[in-house]
């Protein structure tokens, strides 16, 4: 009985030493971090929120609103921006653009979308069939939800050509601290991880004490997973036996607030931000050549100077960038031979029905 007295005892002290330490830190943490909920996306309503355009998804978190009409948006009646589907898309060459907001069209009409504008080129070159080109670009949408969105399209929409233009949202992402998976679809951390950063100021002082700068930092985890998805967005097109075409994202760093700039309560300064892109960038590239994907390079992307007037800030395109956009993309899906062509038209003629090439 004595024993049994003593090993409680024991226990007891090796327990009890412990959680009086911690007691004390969380005591000593909450004079300093007060905020209760400082998770910066332990908020379900984030891309919700004063978007009217966007309605929850079960899958993908958010998506578009169907039906949707205002005075700068059109979402039709199939959760795509731009004008209803035909009746007989079957009968149709059909172009898959998935993408963030500078596939969306981000504060631009609809006409002015470098997927409509991709369209109504292509068709001007009176191809074999007519030209569908789907815009399924949602604003703030990751690399995981595109994947997601992928899987879907691939079966409803069936295309022959999947666009793909995405980065963007996964670099701001990036930024977060604590990264976690999660972000990339729910935008919310885990239950467990939600409940210690309401309840627990030692939790927060520790996962949130790099939240005020990350001006340096990359995050191992969020490029892999971003490369992760990529990747698995080339082998559900490989299996689908549909041809895959990347699109660099548009970028004018020179746009930038020259010191810094905070996405969402991360602060960064302009070359931090640039240099942190550029590793995602030559990720994409290195995967894209390792997989034998093309890349199409436009005069929007990184490598080039802008003007001022190809662009509404330093990432999303005017109308007048988007139609260069999808001049380019249209250039490279025609000389490639992705989109057919009238039957018995030579290399010479077609090159002939594209007088402006020497303008990419």
């Amino acid at each position: 009985m004595a024993r049994k007295r003593r090993l409680a005892l024991l226990l007891a002290v090796n327990l009890g030493v412990p959680l009086a330490v911690l007691a004390t830190a969380e005591l000593v943490a909450r004079q300093f971090f007060t905020n209760p909920a400082p998770a910066l996306f332990d908020d379900p309503d984030l891309h919700l929120r004063d978007r009217d355009f966007v309605t929850p998804h079960p899958t993908r978190g958010f998506a578009l609103r169907p039906d949707f009409v205002s005075d700068l948006y059109t979402i039709n009646v199939d959760g795509f921006r731009g004008a209803p589907l035909p009746p007989d898309p079957e009968a149709h060459f059909r172009i898959a653009a998935l993408g963030e907001s500078t596939t969306f069209g981000w504060k631009v009409p609809d006409r002015h979308t470098y997927p409509h504008a991709l369209g109504q080129g292509l068709n001007r070159r009176e191809p074999q069939i007519p030209v569908l080109v789907l815009n399924a670009g949602v604003p703030s949408y990751s690399s995981a939800q595109t994947r997601l969105y992928l899987e879907e399209l691939l079966v409803t929409f069936r295309p022959q050509v999947v666009l793909l233009s995405v980065l963007w949202n996964d670099v701001m992402f990036s930024l977060v601290r604590p990264w976690y998976p999660e972000l990339l679809v729910r935008r919310q951390p885990p239950a467990w991880r939600s409940l210690l950063a309401r309840h627990s100021a030692l939790y927060r002082a520790f996962s949130m004490r790099d939240a005020v700068d990350a001006s340096a930092h990359l995050e191992p985890a969020a490029l892999e997973a971003y490369l992760a998805n990529l990747e698995a967005m080339l082998d559900l097109c490989a299996q689908a036996g549909v041809e895959v075409v990347l699109v660099e994202p548009p970028l004018a760093g020179g746009r930038m607030p020259a010191r810094r700039f905070k996405p969402f309560e991360t602060a960064i300064t302009r070359d931090d931000f640039v240099a942190l892109a550029h590793r995602y960038l030559d990720g994409m590239r290195e995967l894209a050549e390792a997989r034998g994907v093309p890349v199409i390079d436009h005069r929007l992307s990184s490598r080039y100077f802008k003007g001022r007037k190809f662009f509404l800030d330093f990432l999303h395109p005017s109308a007048l960038g988007n139609h260069l956009i999808a001049q380019t993309v249209g250039h490279y899906l025609w000389d490639e031979g992705l989109v057919p062509r009238p039957e018995g038209v030579t290399e010479e003629e077609a090159e002939k029905a594209n007088p402006d090439k020497s303008d990419r």
